[in-house]
């Protein structure tokens, strides 16, 4: 407390003490906050003044950068789990690089197998289904996402190609075909509608053959009566014609017939005229 040179040094070992107590527990209470999770939380400058502010200023300036370097990740991160890679990680120099190349790297896999799905997800969208994603270009996760899809592309090439060979032998008439082998989901679904399909329309070509076959027996009968009606119809017509023949035969005689008939009454009228001329004449004979 003393006023003299040595109370001054005191003075300001004193405050110097305090200083740097102040700096220290700023600095514990930091880190106790930020294990906490309250990576925000900035210690209490008041009371610091001079190299000691500055020290803590330019404490906090670093702790500040790496804490948004981490945010930063966070949020990149989270964008690119959306799908978003729109947004490159800020370009850092020297040992902050590892964030950044990490990031870069977590950017161009993801990149590559959305491009690897799109590729995939575009052809089936197209109906070609021989695509295959290049599997050996990825590692873990992303090397079994690929396999996986690449087995759905076999799977339903195969299984939508045995369905189109059975429509084809359908349509080329071969019902003989049916879909085989193991099916699992939507695709067994498919496969007992098309056997089932087939099934039923053979039951029903079938029934139109054996229809066809008595339509054809009875046009076979009615072409039979057609033929019987039409020989005896030539046979009634030929009986007509000589029934007319003798017809007109009769009706010649009868004509003749009647001609000689008023022939004879016209001789018989003579006669009588004859007759009655002699009669008259023997009786002024007499």
């Amino acid at each position: 407390g003393g006023r003299d040179e040595t109370g001054e040094v005191l003075h300001a070992v004193q405050h110097t003490r305090q200083s740097l107590q102040t700096l220290i527990e700023g600095i514990h209470q930091m880190g106790r906050e930020h294990d906490k999770g309250n990576i925000s939380f900035r210690p209490d400058t008041q009371g610091l003044q001079g190299e000691y502010l500055t020290i803590s200023q330019l404490l906090d300036a670093q702790i500040s950068e790496h804490i948004n370097a981490a945010l930063m990740t966070g949020r990149l991160a989270s964008r690119y789990a959306l799908g978003d890679l729109s947004e490159d990680f800020p370009r850092l120099p020297g040992e902050k690089a590892e964030v950044m190349h990490a990031m870069d790297d977590v950017k161009a896999a993801i990149g590559r197998i959305s491009q690897e799905i799109l590729q995939l997800s575009q052809a089936a969208v197209h109906g070609d289904f021989s695509i295959r994603g290049n599997q050996d270009a990825f590692q873990f996760g992303f090397r079994d996402m690929v396999v996986n899809l690449n087995q759905l592309m076999t799977t339903a090439d195969g299984n939508l190609g045995s369905l189109s060979q059975l429509l084809r032998a359908i349509a080329a008439g071969d019902l003989t075909g049916r879909m085989e082998g193991q099916f699992e989901g939507v695709f067994a679904l498919m496969r007992d509608d098309a056997n089932a399909t087939v099934a039923n329309l053979t039951g029903i070509i079938g029934q139109i053959q054996q229809a066809s076959r008595s339509v054809n027996a009875a046009a076979s009968e009615i072409a039979t009566g057609n033929q019987e009606l039409s020989q005896r119809t030539e046979q009634q017509a030929a009986n007509l014609e000589e029934t007319a023949a003798s017809m007109e035969e009769l009706t010649s005689t009868v004509r003749q017939n009647a001609e000689h008939a008023r022939q004879a009454n016209q001789l018989a009228i003579g006669a009588a005229g004859v007759a009655e001329s002699g009669g008259q004449v023997v009786g002024q004979v007499v």
